[in-house]
């Protein structure tokens, strides 16, 4: 099966490496970017995604200028389940932790927030580091999980 996917990073580098792993795998059919939460809800209103692959350390906004914000990537998902679009979400994220507000939230109290918010939707949580390839295996491990 092949599947339209949405890919939500703002760190360019980050950006193509996972597009080019995407693009090269027969499950795409179709991959759109955005780098921002108000970037990602313009596509999933125009558009029908499969999967989405989100970051969450994102900016709200497509120039950056209010950085990128710790958990920004929950947006995005609340937002999915406000238009009740059955979109899955894979999130990569290349951090340890991420700061929201003044707490800190490892990936591990991160993934759990995530399964008990976002059960239906959430396919899992991969961590991006650019020395290995294993979040690639990874990635195409969760989206033959949905095939």
């Amino acid at each position: 099966m092949k599947y339209k996917i949405l890919l939500v990073e703002d760190d360019e580098f980050k950006r193509k490496k996972i597009q080019d792993f995407i693009l090269s795998e027969s499950w795409c059919e179709k991959l759109s970017t955005a780098v921002s939460v108000s970037g990602a809800i313009r596509e999933l209103d125009d558009n029908i995604f499969d999967i989405l692959l989100l970051d969450m350390a994102i900016p709200n906004h497509d120039d950056g200028a209010d950085g990128a914000q710790g958990l920004g990537g929950l947006a995005v998902f609340r937002y999915l389940q406000i238009i009740s679009k059955s979109t899955d979400v894979i999130v990569v994220t290349q951090f340890e932790a991420l700061n929201e507000g003044s707490t800190v939230v490892d990936i591990g109290t991160l993934q759990n927030l995530l399964v008990n918010e976002f059960n239906s939707q959430f396919l899992g949580l991969i961590q991006y580091l650019t020395d290995t390839d294993t979040w690639k295996e990874r990635v195409t491990k969760m989206i033959n999980t949905k095939r």
